[in-house]
């Protein structure tokens, strides 16, 4: 079989009839499964959080919820991501803990300020604040004064980083962490500058969709629908804190000039080359201002991954005898065991059989695996080589660029 020119590839020669009816084997594997993901769906979408979102609008959200885009945008204020610190660094021998589907489980669990009804109150008084916080769900400004525990409570971002100080510090936060941090005894609140809360109360409405799909993940025996599963439960909640930060562009050529004048406005995030022969590139670079998308609700994405960091820091509480020398978003390093219950339900604890060996920072540490001894270095595959303090391995442009390349 001859290609044309313009739709020739990388440089492989000799391609025999036997490649490439494998070739067209795995194409139609991946476009049977591609088609009954957009059954399922509902729609044909680009990404697999876009089909996610399809999916719980046509299956299972059986009402339209409403928003003021004006309140619910605060909300980015006070959204954060996971939670990973190291507290203690070198030589350790640690066993690793992880919570079944920690994010679908909070999701399935949480109760929302509504969208609908939200209000905003600048400088409230003391009176009306705490009664706010108690029994009401929502978010604002604060000064607060955090005792000094050994465990943060809550979360300030410092030059892009997520940390948990002590001391007396200021931030945006969601009712539901604040709540939890004063009720433990760690925070006194000092000063607030405004809340947007809501005295009526949405109940989750992600309930079903969590339910059905982790019990497809725990009893299905094929693995596309169990990896269908996983995908669609952990990349929901992130589509309603989504702002289009970044812009792609295909470029025929590789453009030095609009690259360095990229970087001179701090504007420059990557290149992706298709291959080492070819010229033509990709480019992401930061938009001039974040733009807005219709179906980001920041309510849900920021009550979510606040409900997780709670969950998280409630259970390391709980174990803190238990010597933990790490966390990251959904699991814990101890150096001694903890009698987690684990029949696999959804948002229960599991003893991995990895142990930790050594920690050397955030998302940097360790371990050992069927004899196994591997290193995990955030943002460097397994199968990298270590070469004169650089890490250097391959990696293919992704299908979500590809497929959106420009002429």
């Amino acid at each position: 079989m001859e290609l044309e020119d313009e739709y020739k590839r990388g440089t492989v020669k000799n391609i025999s009839q036997k490649m490439i009816d494998y070739c067209f084997r795995d194409c139609e594997i991946v476009y049977k499964a591609l088609l009954e993901t957009f059954y399922m769906a509902g729609c044909v979408r680009l990404t697999a959080a876009s089909l996610a979102l399809a999916y719980f609008r046509n299956k299972h959200l059986s009402y339209e919820i409403k928003f003021e885009r004006e309140k619910t945008d605060l909300f980015f204020d006070s959204y954060f991501g996971g939670r990973v610190e190291a507290f203690r660094l070198g030589n350790v021998l640690c066993n690793k803990y992880d919570v079944n589907s920690e994010y679908p489980y909070v999701m399935s669990i949480t109760q929302f300020p509504h969208p609908s009804h939200l209000e905003i109150k600048n400088c409230p008084s003391k009176s009306f604040l705490t009664y706010a916080i108690k029994f009401f769900e929502g978010m604002g400004k604060f000064v607060v004064k955090h005792k000094n525990t050994f465990f943060g409570s809550l979360p300030v971002k410092l030059n892009d980083k997520l940390i948990f100080p002590t001391g007396i510090f200021s931030g945006h936060w969601n009712f539901n962490e604040l709540r939890f941090a004063i009720e433990i005894g760690y925070v006194e609140i000092l000063a607030c500058e405004y809340i947007c809360y809501s005295q009526r109360l949405l109940k989750t409405p992600f309930d079903n969709y969590v339910k059905q799909l982790y019990k497809v993940k725990q009893t299905s025996k094929h693995e596309a629908e169990i990896l269908k599963a996983k995908i669609f439960l952990n990349t929901l909640y992130g589509k309603f804190g989504e702002k289009l930060k970044y812009e792609t562009m295909y470029l025929p050529e590789i453009d030095f000039d609009f690259i360095e004048l990229l970087k001179k406005k701090d504007r420059f995030i990557e290149i992706s080359l298709f291959s080492q022969d070819r010229k033509d590139c990709m480019i992401t670079y930061k938009r001039k201002k974040d733009e807005q998308v219709k179906h980001a609700i920041a309510s849900f994405a920021s009550y979510i991954t606040s409900a997780a960091r709670i969950y998280l820091l409630k259970n390391m509480l709980e174990n803190e005898s238990k010597g933990i020398c790490y966390c990251d978003t959904d699991s814990i390093f101890s150096s001694q065991e903890i009698n987690f219950v684990d029949n696999g339900q959804l948002g229960e604890w599991k003893l991995e059989n990895d142990k930790v060996i050594e920690i050397r920072g955030n998302k940097n540490y360790t371990y050992t695996s069927n004899k196994e001894v591997i290193k995990k270095i955030k943002g460097v595959p397994k199968g990298a080589e270590f070469h004169n303090g650089v890490y250097l391995y391959k990696a293919l442009v992704k299908s979500k660029l590809g497929l959106r390349k420009k002429n």
